[in-house]
């Protein structure tokens, strides 16, 4: 009692410089002492001496030999230890020992002096509890003193492996039977052999060429430890998982290939102990995702089929975080090169299938928790947490951290289109339908797997490779709606900001259901009142260009994973889910960036616009309807197929020939009767402006049968419309711009006046539209065939063209091409001076001698010259007494007034300045 009493004093003496003096005096008498001590001092002066030597390396290196020496006579006695703990497990009742005394912690308090009856203390030299601390105090002393490390390696190398395979007997059978001493003792040899373990691992790193020797030999002892360890000791089977990390990091992992597929079972990485179970599963993945990484390539089939089935029961324990997920994921797209190069490539090809199940399996759980997010957003944060997040997450957290779980989730989600990016391109490898279609196999899938053919083998080959063709196609279609809805995680803050900034506007418009249904039909879905009255379209445009870049990346990679398929598979998966499609875009606004990639992509591009023009075009009653986000959709989708027009001319434009009258017919009849008929309209302006500019010969001729019928439409629709509105613009934009020749449109032209004249009276874009199609006429029709037809806007269109030389924001653009027009109008553009300027003066003026002059000087001409402004004034008259609201008008009255004025200051000065020839006659 008193010399432990002394120990413990020596170890909390503080590490000064009062105390460097003398540390070689008393690290050498501790090292004399270890080897006559009981276990339990000798610990404490183990700790003594590693501090020390922690604190004062440089003053210690003449105690690295001895020391290096007492640890390998510890190891050399491992076999008398072994034999002393044998001998405790007899069928005699042993005295209870003294808990205190057992513990393996060295600074328990000692015993009363009336218990030291009792006390069992063994040798330090032949003691477990001592070995434990062995190897940290090698490990510091080898790097303080590498000119050691060589030649102790090799020595202690053999004992180090054989104090490994120490084993008691039948251990595994009768540890739970045998008596707490016997325990105790098993429990201190694990924990001395998981140091040695970690011992080990540190001569893998730095003296690896001597190890090699001997790996296989490692790799069994690792796994025979993680079977014997027992299920209470977490503590020590951590420390075997991190130590054999290390191992596996180096060289000797190549050993760890035969015996690979044991260490994919739970009871050998994390035993059976309720703690090992909570505690030990980050470790124990993280140590089998390293080695299986790097040794993934040497594995065989049987090996690949038990590691599939492994991770992929990881991913479907919820109980686990979504951190552990996305390693298990991350690790079976690792592998999905290894199981390309099986032999079998049907062995190959079910393997793979069984990891994209899973892939989708956890897209499902995403997509739950995703809509489980969203809804509680919408609800006031009503719903319990347990119904997003689940019990056994709120266990494993104890908080309740949104935002930590959506970034969790959200990196779940790229690993899992990552590691379906590769599974889907190593079907294509192994003959899949996904790249073959329904046709014909190969020959590595059309003959069985033996020589021996009997009767009937090819037709059972053939029935199981339609059956597995047949589950190809349906998990091809469970991945593309369940990945679509696992990428509405990215929706959940956005949504989330939005309630927070307008929560009461959302309640009283109402939502869409976070869950997208096939089943049902699209006029069922609830309708959202419009937040503006004015056009819905850009609304949602808005919505889309605001969409999170990550969430928009992630969706377009997504849809990657389709691009490449069979075109009869890639046909027969969108034709069947565009409705889900659809309505996936109506509440996530950045799935239509899926629509984008398939439109950009040579190989889907005119397919896919196919699917999705006959299915709006089927459905084109809806764009009417007063529902913002599916109206929005809708126009943003046609407009996604019209642009494909630029893309791949020569392929869609044959696709979309067949739709082009459709769409004006159905526009022009439905907008009659719909809610909100300017949607049609910008239908039919996202068309024209679409396929316009002369490219599309084939698409121009759909026009033309139904081009009366829509000039004739437009044309009443502008009575009815308020000046200068947006839908009176729309409606002349539309006009103006039918795709159409002009040798076509030349029966037609007289309903483009009155367009032509509201375009030249509208804002800047519908000005330059207005003058360049007048440009074209003047340029290419003659005068006897375009005056009759300018003729009754003859006036409009000259006064436009006046006000637009006189406009300030037209000098730049319009002002010229103006100037141009009237220019080639020629004498035509003075002619409305004779019907627009009265020819007489109602009065105003008298005529004759008293009609009133100016005096003005011309260069060239000698003297003055009288101008008079009689009809100027009367005409000036009359405009200001117009009541018109033009534009033209407003611009001629402040002109008007500003005449009328200096004319009457003229008037008033002229009695006082007198007639300039009179003065110059007098002067001469």
């Amino acid at each position: 009692k008193l010399r432990s009493t002394m120990f413990e004093i020596i170890q909390r003496i503080p590490h000064s410089e009062v105390f460097r003096p003398i540390v070689l005096e008393v690290v050498t008498t501790l090292l004399s002492l270890v080897k006559i001590e009981n276990e339990e001092n000798a610990v404490v002066c183990l700790k003594i001496i590693y501090e020390l030597h922690r604190m004062y390396k440089l003053l210690l290196e003449s105690v690295a030999a001895p020391f290096l020496e007492l640890a390998a006579e510890i190891y050399r006695n491992a076999d008398h230890m072994l034999k002393a703990m044998d001998a405790m497990d007899t069928p005699a009742p042993l005295p209870t020992p003294n808990v205190n005394l057992m513990s393996p912690s060295a600074m328990s308090p000692g015993p009363d002096v009336g218990d030291m009856s009792n006390k069992n203390l063994g040798k330090a030299t032949s003691s477990f509890k001592v070995m434990t601390e062995i190897p940290i105090i090698v490990v510091s002393v080898i790097q303080a003193n590498r000119r050691h490390a060589d030649p102790f390696v090799t020595g202690i190398l053999p004992l180090i492996l054989h104090m490994l395979e120490l084993s008691p007997r039948s251990a595994a059978a009768s540890y739970e039977a045998a008596s707490p001493h016997w325990r105790s003792a098993y429990v201190d040899l694990i924990t001395a052999q998981s140091k040695t373990l970690s011992f080990l691992a540190f001569f893998a790193r730095g003296f690896t060429a001597q190890l090699l020797p001997c790996q296989e030999r490692i790799a069994q002892l690792t796994l025979h430890l993680l079977c014997a360890c027992p299920a209470e000791a977490t503590a020590t089977r951590k420390e075997m998982l991190i130590a054999t990390r290390h191992i596996v990091s180096t060289d000797i992992r190549k050993a760890f290939v035969p015996i690979a597929d044991r260490f994919l079972d739970m009871q050998v990485l994390v035993g059976s102990g309720l703690a090992s179970q909570c505690i030990l599963k980050p470790f124990a993945f993280s140590m089998l995702a390293d080695l299986m990484h790097h040794i993934r390539s040497e594995l065989s089939p049987s090996q690949l089929s038990r590691m599939v089935d492994f991770y992929a029961g990881c991913m479907h324990d919820q109980q686990l975080s979504s951190g552990v997920h996305t390693m298990c994921a991350k690790l079976l797209h690792n592998i999905t090169e290894s199981i390309m190069h099986i032999p079998s490539k049907q062995h190959g090809r079910v393997l793979l299938l069984a990891i994209l199940k899973t892939f989708v399996s956890s897209f499902s759980a995403i997509g739950d928790q995703a809509a489980a997010a969203i809804a509680d957003t919408k609800a006031g944060g009503i719903y319990a947490e347990e119904k997003i997040y689940g019990a056994s997450e709120l266990i494993r957290t104890n908080a309740f951290e949104q935002g930590d779980k959506l970034k969790e989730l959200r990196f779940l989600l790229r690993s899992l289109v990552t590691g379906c990016k590769n599974v889907v391109y190593a079907l294509r490898k192994c003959d899949s339908v996904l790249a073959f279609g329904m046709g014909p196999r190969s020959p590595s899938l059309a003959r069985p797997e033996t020589e021996a053919v009997v009767a009937g083998a090819q037709s059972l080959i053939s029935d199981h490779e339609a059956e597995l063709a047949g589950f190809e196609l349906e998990l091809l279609t469970s991945l593309f709606r369940e990945g679509l809805r696992a990428c509405r995680i990215h929706d959940v803050e956005r949504i989330k900001a939005e309630f927070a900034v307008d929560g009461a506007h959302h309640a009283s418009a109402g939502e869409h259901p976070s869950e997208f249904s096939v089943d049902g039909a699209i006029s069922a879905a609830p309708a959202i009142t419009p937040a503006t009255p004015a056009l819905l379209a850009p609304s949602r445009e808005a919505q889309i260009k605001l969409v999170d870049r990550e969430g928009k990346e992630q969706i377009e990679q997504f849809a990657n994973l389709f691009v490449n398929l069979d075109p009869a598979v890639f046909h027969e998966l969108f034709t069947s889910q565009f409705d889900y499609a659809f309505r996936a875009m109506i509440d996530h606004c950045a799935a239509i960036s899926s629509v984008q990639v398939f439109v950009a992509f040579d190989a889907t591009s005119p397919a896919f616009i196919s699917i999705m023009l006959r299915y709006m075009c089927g459905r084109l009653e809806l764009l009417g309807s007063d529902d913002e986000a599916l109206t929005g959709t809708m126009l943003h989708l046609f407009k996604i197929a019209f642009l494909a027009l630029a893309f791949f001319p020569e392929a869609n434009e044959p696709v979309l020939q067949p739709y082009i009258q459709p769409i004006i017919n159905s526009a022009l009849t439905i907008s009659k009767s719909a809610k909100k008929p300017e949607n049609y309209f910008l239908l039919l302006r996202a068309l024209f402006r679409s396929i316009g500019g002369g490219r599309y010969e084939s698409l121009y001729k759909e026009v033309f049968p139904v081009l009366q019928n829509l000039l004739e439409t437009l044309n009443g629709a502008l009575g009815f419309t308020k000046r200068a509105s947006p839908m009176q613009e729309l409606f002349v934009e539309i006009c103006l711009t039918v795709p159409v020749r002009l040798s076509v449109l030349l029966p037609y032209l007289s309903l483009l006046m009155k367009p032509l004249v509201f375009a030249l009276e509208s804002g800047p874009e519908l000005v330059s539209q207005g003058l360049r199609t007048l440009e074209l006429c003047i340029d290419n029709l003659t005068r006897e065939f375009l005056d009759p037809i300018l003729t009754p806007v003859m006036d409009e269109i000259m006064s436009s063209l006046w006000v637009h030389l006189r406009l300030p924001s037209s000098a730049s653009s319009q002002a010229p091409v103006a100037a141009r027009i009237l220019g080639k109008l020629g004498g035509r553009n003075r002619h409305m001076l004779l019907t627009r300027f009265p020819s007489d003066v109602d009065g105003h003026i008298a005529d004759g001698d008293g009609c009133f002059s100016v005096p003005l000087t011309f260069e060239g001409l000698p003297g003055l010259v009288s101008m008079p402004l009689g009809d100027a004034i009367s005409f000036s008259i009359k405009v200001l007494e117009e009541r018109a609201p033009t534009k033209q008008l407003e611009l001629a009255r402040k002109d008007a007034v500003d005449f009328v004025v200096a004319c009457a200051r003229y008037t008033l000065v002229l009695p006082f300045v007198g007639e300039h020839p009179s003065r110059k006659d007098r002067a001469a």
